[in-house]
């Protein structure tokens, strides 16, 4: 129910530690394939910005002013309502959704991401697209269109999963402003290493001609 195939489960794929250290391999890879002359000329604090930013770590941010409505409706059997809700074997129910769609600015894959704290935070289901989350409601078989009380209700609802999706957003926030510092440090010295390696090998090989 629900485009059940394209719902996701926010913040339960993987640890924030995990796919921070995915990130840090992403860097050692890159820094592994620059050229000896790339790094003899290398501005170390310009190149770890640039590295940094090229992995996008900016934590989403909803746009919730931007919030589009929809109403769909969709088929159901009884099988597929809510346990308890009484319904006729065979049956096909109508069911209308209330789709909320909201825009969202920063890395998207941090949606998918388990803060290192506060782990106790509701499950939400969201339709996830490139720069939009659709979060899906409904009022089963009370129907939306024209019932006042339905739509104040799921209002309210929407509120109450957006307040929990932001707040699990402001930790993953936290848990990157924490990270950054202790990435730049852990770049310069990779790069300091490598850099001082060729120096070492420069220098050497300017020593072997006996003649210069």
């Amino acid at each position: 129910m629900f485009g059940r195939n394209r719902l996701i489960n926010l913040f339960k794929e993987i640890r924030i530690h995990n796919f921070l250290s995915e990130k840090e391999r992403n860097i050692k890879n890159k820094i592994g394939r620059y050229s000896e002359m790339a790094l003899a000329s290398l501005n170390v604090k310009a190149e770890i910005e640039n590295l940094i930013r090229d992995e996008d770590l900016n934590v989403p941010k909803l746009q919730k002013e931007k919030t589009q409505t929809s109403i769909t409706t969709e088929q159901m059997t009884g099988m597929q309502l809510p346990p308890g809700t009484s319904f006729i074997r065979g049956r096909i129910y109508d069911v209308e959704i209330a789709n909320y769609t909201i825009p969202f600015i920063g890395n998207g894959e941090f949606f998918k991401c388990l803060p290192s704290a506060g782990q106790n935070f509701r499950s939400i289901s969201v339709e996830k697209h490139q720069n939009s989350i659709i979060i899906k409601l409904t009022n089963w078989l009370g129907g939306i269109s024209g019932n006042n009380e339905a739509i104040e209700m799921l209002k309210a609802e929407l509120v109450k999963q957006v307040e929990s999706i932001e707040s699990v957003l402001e930790q993953l926030e936290k848990d990157i402003d924490e990270y950054k510092p202790i990435l730049k440090k852990k770049i310069e010295s990779e790069l300091d290493k490598l850099i001082k390696q060729i120096n070492i090998k420069n220098e050497s090989n300017d020593k072997l001609n006996p003649f210069g």
